[in-house]
């Protein structure tokens, strides 16, 4: 049965999509909470000038003690001429310029109302009732008070710290959610590959296997028949030969790939295998050692050996043995020893990278692909890696990167008492 996968690109879609909705949401909060506080503030501050009103009717003055929140407090004639001031109120105000349901303005902590006589929010003037109207409009043409507001609006910033946290919190919660699907879409991945390794090496274990026995009995056919067969056939017994040497080649691959464990790791000097490179393939490569100190290192002598000839023989056959030969570098970069293979062929193409390293994976008309994927096994199980990136100019670089030998047993000891 054929698991679902889960929708992860649509979680990628969705995730941003929520964000735009919650910032949208918080804003029309924002804005009704505004506006309904601003109404607030301004019906508050009404009430508290018709306070003041009533309290200097009844007393003819202001008791500063009595209203801590008036800042200043003024009553204008007809003409605008000051009648009674407290505070900062201005002498005079422009008659002319009041409106009809007078003005509110607003400053940083502070809010001031110019109103009137009787004209208050709702009325127009001349509609208030009760004696209030009477007095005021014999009396007093225009209202004026400042107001200290700034715990009002401590309150209404308190509200929207509180909205903003909430909102960052969600985006931080989507965020993590991103991060946590992106983790278990690659685990998934993982756990698919993996699956598909596990099946895949249990049939090559099996063809390996089988192919085995075969190839021995057709190489003692073939030794039969060369003592019995004239010259001019000995070129086809030489092809079969040659064929059955190759699946035989292939079949100890698979079954190396198979093996687990470290092989007959010593520590020997990177220099000795760059040498042992250099003389193996002289005249074809060009093996460089930018080292002067030793960089001994732990891994199978033969396993080393064979990872970097299969990354020579890679680079020559991608057309990297023209005018440019392949290049084999060894040099030290923090606590490690790295081989480089470099060579100017062809390339990877983009669509290839990212499987480069699979087993199987070829696109030679005669390779088996379990090369490369045999070398980084070799690397990952001393402890390096190998890597590919692209080569300036053109072509490739392959980088068998192991820990020195002291490095890498202090890194085990130390994994070993935690």
């Amino acid at each position: 049965m054929k698991r679902k996968r889960l929708p992860f690109a649509g979680l990628y879609i969705l995730i941003p999509a929520a964000v735009l909705l919650a910032f949208s949401f918080a804003l029309l909060l924002v804005r009704q909470e505004h506006e309904r506080r601003m109404e607030e503030l301004e019906y508050r501050s009404f009430q508290i000038l018709m306070g003041l009103l009533d309290h200097h009717r009844d007393s003819g003055r202001l008791d500063p003690q009595s209203w801590p929140e008036v800042l200043s407090f003024a009553l204008y004639d007809s003409s605008g001429a000051a009648v009674y001031r407290f505070g900062d109120a201005p002498a005079a105000v422009d008659y002319r310029a009041v409106p009809v349901r007078g003005a509110t303005i607003r400053k940083k902590n502070s809010i001031v109302l110019l109103r009137r006589a009787g004209a208050v929010p709702g009325h127009m003037p001349g509609e208030m009732p009760g004696p209030r109207r009477g007095m005021m409009e014999r009396k007093y043409g225009y209202i004026y008070a400042e107001l200290d507001v700034s715990q009002f609006l401590s309150e209404g910033r308190l509200f929207y710290l509180v909205l903003y946290g909430l909102l960052a919190v969600f985006i931080v919660i989507l965020a993590l959610l991103a991060v946590l699907a992106r983790r278990l879409s690659r685990y998934r991945e993982r756990e698919e590959s993996l699956s598909r390794l596990v099946q895949l090496g249990e049939a090559a274990r099996t063809l390996a296997h089988e192919i085995k026995n075969p190839l021995g009995v057709i190489r003692i056919q073939c030794a039969t028949l060369r003592k019995t067969l004239p010259a001019e056939r000995q070129g086809n017994v030489g092809v079969i030969e040659e064929e059955t040497a190759r699946l035989a080649l292939l079949a100890d691959r698979v079954r190396e790939f198979l093996q687990s464990g470290e092989g007959s790791a010593e520590s020997r000097d990177a220099r000795w295998y760059i040498d042992r490179c250099g003389e193996r393939w002289a005249g074809r490569i060009s093996a460089i050692c930018e080292s002067a100190d030793p960089l001994p290192v732990l891994i199978d002598g033969d396993r080393l050996l064979q990872a970097l000839d299969n990354l020579v023989s890679n680079a020559l056959e991608s057309g990297g043995g023209g005018e440019e030969p392949p290049v084999v570098r060894l040099y030290s970069r923090a606590g490690q020893a790295v081989f480089e293979v470099l060579d100017r062929g062809v390339g990877i193409p983009p669509e290839n990278r990212s499987r480069i390293f699979e087993p199987f994976f070829t696109t030679k008309a005669k390779g088996t692909g379990i090369g490369l994927a045999l070398s980084k096994k070799y690397a990952e199980q001393a402890g390096g890696s190998l890597t590919w990136t692209e080569r300036p100019g053109g072509g490739s670089v392959f980088s068998i990167a192991l820990p020195l030998a002291g490095a890498r047993r202090k890194s085990e000891s130390g994994e070993r008492s935690e």
